[in-house]
């Protein structure tokens, strides 16, 4: 299995402050997660530190963290859909990055 996790920070890009609630930016992903093929994840909120690459800031920030687990072969699938499902997250909450973290892992589903 492989597990997608995705780092969203929610602060604009352009100002480096939160300009929708936590609540509003996460009905946002999922819908652009639903819209880009992906049913099934785990949402959490937490905590990230960030450095602009524009502009060497440093900014703290809510951080929506999105966990996809697939199958190997999905994974290979499904390439195509994770470039444009980050385009869309990055358009829709104008982030200038998104980090992906990717993990193989030894792990199934029990029925």
């Amino acid at each position: 299995m492989i597990k997608k996790t995705f780092f969203i920070g929610l602060n604009d890009k352009n100002t480096l402050k939160q300009k929708i609630s936590t609540a509003q930016a996460i009905k946002k992903i999922k819908q652009v997660l639903f819209f880009n093929g992906f049913q099934y994840c785990t949402i959490a909120n937490c905590q990230g530190v960030y450095v602009m690459n524009s502009n060497g800031e440093s900014t703290q920030e809510n951080t929506i963290q999105v966990i996809i687990i697939e199958s190997l072969l999905n994974h290979f699938k499904h390439k195509k859909q994770v470039k444009n499902l980050i385009n869309d997250l990055k358009q829709v909450l104008n982030q200038e990055s998104i980090l992906l973290l990717t993990q193989y892992t030894k792990s199934n589903l029990k029925f």
